[in-house]
């Protein structure tokens, strides 16, 4: 059962990114076919999806695991993926953070360095490691705390320490201007979740330290169910987070769908007929569902419907008004 609940769960979550990557692409083909991937949420559920969906239990570790091993000569490869998509998770949590809070947004270049460079560290520190070398289904306490161990672990931890610790900063310095209402409780959901994140990041420090110190105590072993617990509390604050969002713009939204799909073939037909009343010639919309729900998620199509309709009919030509006679 464990299997399937973990198995649907991230074919869910990536079948969700999927959508996501297809509307926004529709939506703003003009800035290139990768214009889907640019949404940090997007790139959050697919870092997840994808995080989750290497370590789905007994089938990566008993199946997968072994035979890409006897190929290459390499073990635990779906576990090295499984953290590596983890610790990538750090950079659209940032942006999430900034676009939030109105921080600053990082470039897609600068994004794609970052990634880079926590695949390669990752990678480089893995394949020097005693990790590559024995298979284990939990890598933090079969292996001897060596230099290559802890550049792994750095790799892994210090980015999403990074990120947990700017989303909470932002957080923390927006919710002291809005104390309360929709927005304020979005954020102290996400701010409880990147608090947890650093309270995980910690726990992991410290039980790598107890494990380089040969010490053995109770905190030692409990700390892979510590660790299990604290990650699925920081997902449940952040799914809140989310909750909580999404229900204060999925009404408005949906009210701009239903708006641009009854008014949607009008409006392309007054923009056709008469272009004087364009605002932004730009703007294109494909009368479709899913163009509908895509140009739906901002206030811009639907406001420009109505403007220009109302221009349109402005500037049609008036039907003569006939005397009726009288006797």
């Amino acid at each position: 059962m464990t299997i399937f609940i973990t198995a649907v769960i991230s074919l869910a979550v990536l079948a969700v990114a999927s959508c996501r990557i297809v509307v926004d692409g529709a939506a703003t083909r003009s800035r290139g076919p990768l214009a889907g991937l640019s949404n940090p949420v997007t790139q959050l559920l697919l870092c997840l999806g994808f995080a989750k969906l290497c370590r789905v239990p007994v089938i990566t570790d008993d199946m997968i695991n072994p035979r890409l091993q006897h190929f290459t000569g390499v073990a635990n490869i779906m576990s090295l993926a499984g953290m590596t998509w983890a610790a990538l998770v750090a950079i659209p949590l940032m942006g999430i953070a900034a676009y939030i809070t109105g921080g600053v947004q990082f470039s897609a270049r600068l994004q794609l360095l970052q990634a880079g460079l926590i695949v390669g560290v990752m990678t480089i520190a893995f394949l020097y490691s005693p990790m590559a070398d024995q298979p284990t289904s939990y890598m933090t306490s079969d292996f001897p705390v060596t230099g290559s161990v802890l550049l792994y672990w750095l790799a892994f931890l210090l980015p999403i320490l990074t990120s947990c610790g700017v989303t909470a900063y932002h957080c923390a310095a927006s919710l002291v201007l809005v104390r309360r209402g929709l927005l304020a409780r979005a954020l102290g959901a996400l701010f409880c979740a990147a608090v947890v994140g650093i309270l995980y990041c910690s726990h992991k420090v410290v039980d790598l330290f107890l494990q380089y110190s040969g010490v053995d105590n109770a905190y030692s072993h409990h700390a892979k169910s510590i660790s299990l617990v604290l990650v699925l509390v920081a997902l449940a604050f952040a799914a809140l987070a989310a909750g909580i969002y999404a229900g204060a713009q999925l009404p408005q939204r949906i009210q701009r769908y239903r708006l641009l799909r009854k008014y949607g073939r009008d409006w392309l037909a007054a923009r056709a007929n008469t272009p004087v009343v364009v605002l932004d010639s730009s703007h294109e919309l494909k009368y479709t569902r899913w163009a509908c729900w895509a140009a739906a998620r901002t206030p811009t199509a639907a406001f420009h419907l109505q403007v220009e309709l109302a221009d349109a009919s402005d500037l049609a030509p008036k039907q003569p008004v006939t005397a009726i006679a009288t006797r």
